[in-house]
């Protein structure tokens, strides 16, 4: 009776115990019932789930599962729900209440009442997702997995539950002089006596999936028969049921400990005689007092931490003074100009300038508060004699950063490395100057590595580039030539890499066209200087490039305007003779002129008489030709007298005006539409002689112009005339055409003949200058008409195409009204 008293209140007690560990055990526990219910949950398993107990309570688990683990939930459930079985073990994922996955590893038993009815499932469910992801990478990696197993000093084993290896790694088959052949299959307790093999058997009978891994101590039969004591951790691996299927052991072996202690005291010797004898300067310091300090003043981030040293450089040194210099070298003594460890501490507190400082706090804090485990950079420091020097520093800090606070800086004395390259800096800068002075640009090829250095000048010449000297590969810069130049141009200097049998040029001018960005075409020359190995292979090549577009375009305007000299003193030479030409043609061409009509009047008395006096029928003949064809054919011969005599006349006339520059004439309104008629009609016979399709387009409201009517007829029939000489048959057409246009008034001609060749078109408003002097072309008709034009304040342009017509157009201000 006293123990059923007993009973209760050890049961109650027992009840709270329990309680307590659910509530409070670290891994996550759920009460459910047998469909899978939560009724009660643990802080842990909220926590790891991100919900309330009272957002858990009442769901079912497959509520947060993993989608594609329900059916497995399900179907767990029921073999826990109709008895075919009462646990199992499994790793399934779970989605948090935010729905991050976890992997976990769920244990899960049945809770039976005293008359063995299930009463509710329990389950201990334990965030794996850590280990699972470091268990994927490792299996993933197997240079990782023989680094772990293969290649570790640690002698480790794979076994069955009966002892039988079924894996050794090098360390162990060194350890026992065997191969791993000789002891796969053989027994783990082999190298064990009696006491020893059934203490290790009892230590894997006591694995279970609860108790994986047991580590204990015992001693070993060693080759040739000398007891050793090793350390083995045994992890045993367990099939879906909980049954032991192997096990893996990982030992060392604890004699050779002290042997280990007493290597590692040598290496700490030999690590400080390599740290005293090192020609640079290397020092140990301790950051834990400074640590502290920023964590006091709130500065522990790398923001706050480089504001409050570029605000106050004073705080970098206030920091300073707490930094613990633990050993330092004789080379880092030499560079700071001190003889011992103290006064070195104190220089290191103040070494570094104003700007270094800031500097060092802008980089550091990748050191002290984030990923980086060394950091480098160049900072100008001031020796104990106030000697600036400038050295190259790297500090790494300690790879159990957090739990030790000490750094390893290294440095080298970089200053005379730093005086030569201001130096060449400055020579580089003066070249650079120099080069954009003299407007060329200097290169280098070395084919070995198939680039082009070139300097800032260089590039600018050749892509008008304004970053700089720079290295590019050498098929890039070709690339940058005219696209007819490139391909000639990347053949030369290739074949110029291969070995040749003749000897090759040392300095090679080269001149080529380059394409620029922005489509502007440029022209460079240089001069190439070549180095050759025994084959006449080029290996190196060097030189100087130079745009001479701006000297090209000079020389050619030079040329131009020496050949305009030469131009208008033969235009002076030829207006003294057209002067005295004129006054020649004129004595004989006036004497025609005064005796044509009386030619005429004369030719009409007589075919009168002639006509009186002829019988019809009569065959009466005048210079072989029968009267009746000679009377209109003489007629008309005269008249053409007539009109040559007053085509010499007007020709006369403008060879002078063109040549003395004489005025113009009086000038009035005129209607274009009037002298475009006007001109038609005097040239009708030739156009009729040109063309079937001659067509004038003269609409009425075209606004008149100041000017003299018979200068600006002069012009449309030379145009008219132009025209009709350029057609090849009389199925081409000519159409005239008046308008406005732009606030001018314009006359165009355009014919379909065969236009002017591309060559020829500049040419010709220049005097004299004919295509058809064979057909008695003089080459004034077009300087006269464009002369005429330019003295009443227009201009007559030309478009034409080969082949395809010519239209000429006189533009002419209107009158002002």
């Amino acid at each position: 009776m006293k123990k059923a008293e007993q009973g209760p209140a050890h049961i109650e007690d027992t009840e709270l115990v329990l309680e307590e560990l659910f509530r409070h055990t670290p891994v996550g526990v759920v009460l459910t019932d047998m469909f899978g219910t939560v009724l009660d949950a643990n802080a842990a398993l909220c926590a790891m789930l991100g919900y309330d107990r009272t957002e858990l309570i009442g769901c079912n688990f497959t509520d947060v599962s993993h989608p594609d683990d329900v059916a497995d939930v399900l179907e767990r459930t029921d073999d826990l729900r109709f008895g075919r079985t009462g646990n199992y073990v499994v790793n399934r994922r779970y989605l948090t209440r935010t729905g991050e996955e976890i992997q976990a590893k769920v244990s899960v038993s049945i809770v039976y009442s005293k008359t063995r009815e299930p009463v509710c499932g329990i389950g201990i469910i334990e965030n794996i997702t850590e280990r699972v992801a470091m268990e994927a990478a490792l299996r993933q990696s197997e240079m990782r997995y023989r680094r772990v197993l293969e290649d570790q000093t640690e002698l480790i084993t794979r076994c069955l539950p009966d002892g039988t290896l079924t894996f050794v790694n090098a360390a162990f088959c060194r350890y026992n002089n065997a191969t791993a052949g000789q002891l796969l299959g053989t027994s783990l307790f082999a190298c064990m006596n009696a006491d020893e093999q059934e203490m290790v058997r009892a230590k894997f009978a006591a694995l279970s999936p609860s108790n994986a891994a047991i580590t204990d101590q015992h001693w070993v039969i060693a080759p040739g028969g000398v007891l050793r004591w090793h350390e083995w951790t045994d992890r045993g691996f367990f099939d879906a049921d909980g049954r032991l299927v192997e096990i893996q052991s990982v030992g060392r072996d604890l004699t050779e400990q002290h042997e280990a202690q007493q290597k590692l005291v040598e290496s700490e010797a030999r690590y400080r005689r390599l740290f005293n004898s090192l020609p640079v300067a290397v020092w140990e310091n301790d950051w834990g007092d400074v640590m502290a300090e920023i964590r006091r003043r709130d500065l522990a981030s790398p923001e706050k931490f480089a504001a409050a040293v570029a605000a106050d450089p004073k705080v970098y040194y206030e920091l300073g003074t707490m930094v613990r210099n633990t050993a330092v070298n004789p080379a880092a003594l030499a560079m700071a100009g001190v003889s011992t460890q103290e006064e070195f501490e104190r220089w290191l507190a103040t070494a570094a300038t104003r700007e270094s400082a800031i500097r060092w706090s802008a980089t550091v804090p990748a050191l002290m508060f984030g990923d980086s485990s060394f950091i480098m950079g160049e900072y100008t420091l001031v020796r104990a004699n106030g000697e600036p020097i400038d050295v190259l520093v790297r500090i790494a800090r300690a790879e159990n950063w957090g739990e030790s606070w000490m750094t390893y800086p290294i440095a080298v004395d970089v200053t005379e490395r730093k005086r030569i390259e201001r130096e060449l800096m400055n020579q580089q800068e003066l070249t650079e100057r120099a080069e954009a002075a003299a407007h060329f640009g200097s290169w280098e090829w070395k084919p070995a590595d198939d680039s082009i250095y070139g300097s800032a000048e260089f590039w600018c010449i050749l892509d008008g580039s304004p970053d700089g000297a720079k290295q590019r590969p050498a098929r890039e810069c070709i690339a940058l030539l005219h696209p007819e130049d490139a391909p000639e141009a990347w053949e030369f200097w290739t074949s110029l890499q291969h070995p040749s049998p003749e000897p090759r040029p040392r300095v090679l001018d080269v001149e080529y066209r380059v394409r620029r960005p922005d489509g502007s075409l440029r022209l460079v020359s240089g001069q190439t200087f070549a180095t050759y190995d025994e084959t006449n292979a080029m290996v190196r090549a060097f030189g100087i490039l130079r745009d001479v577009t701006d000297v090209k375009r000079a020389e050619e305007e030079l040329a131009r305007h020496r050949d305009e000299l030469v131009r208008a003193d033969k235009m002076i030479t030829l207006g003294i003779l057209v002067s005295g030409m004129a006054h020649e043609i004129n004595n004989p061409n006036h004497t025609i002129a005064l005796n044509a009509p009386l030619v005429r009047d004369a030719w009409r008395e007589v075919s009168e008489l002639v006509d009186q006096l002829a019988a019809p029928g009569q065959d009466v003949r005048i210079g072989r030709m029968p009267w009746a064809e000679a009377r209109p054919e003489v007629t008309d011969m005269v008249e053409d007298i007539e009109t040559a005599s007053e085509r010499i006349r007007y020709i006369v006339s403008e060879l002078r005006n063109f040549a003395l520059d004489q005025d113009p004439g009086d000038r009035q309104s005129v209607s274009v539409n009037d002298v475009v008629q006007s001109a038609a009609r005097l040239v009708g016979k030739q156009i009729a002689r040109a063309t079937r399709h001659f067509d004038c387009d003269l609409p009425e409201r075209v606004p008149p112009i100041l000017g003299n009517a018979r200068r600006l007829e002069q012009v449309v029939v030379n145009l008219i005339m132009n025209a009709c000489q350029a057609l090849e048959h009389e199925e081409q057409a000519i159409r005239v055409t008046t308008g406005v246009e732009e606030g001018r008034v314009f006359v165009r001609v355009r014919d379909e003949g065969h236009g002017i060749a591309p060559e020829h078109l500049p040419n010709i408003r220049t005097p004299f200058f004919t295509t058809k002097r064979a057909q008695g072309g003089t080459g004034l008709g077009v300087p006269v008409s464009d002369r005429i034009a330019k003295e009443h304040g227009g201009e007559l342009t030309f478009e034409s195409e080969l082949g395809g017509g010519t239209t000429a157009t006189l533009w002419l201000p209107p009158a002002k009204s």
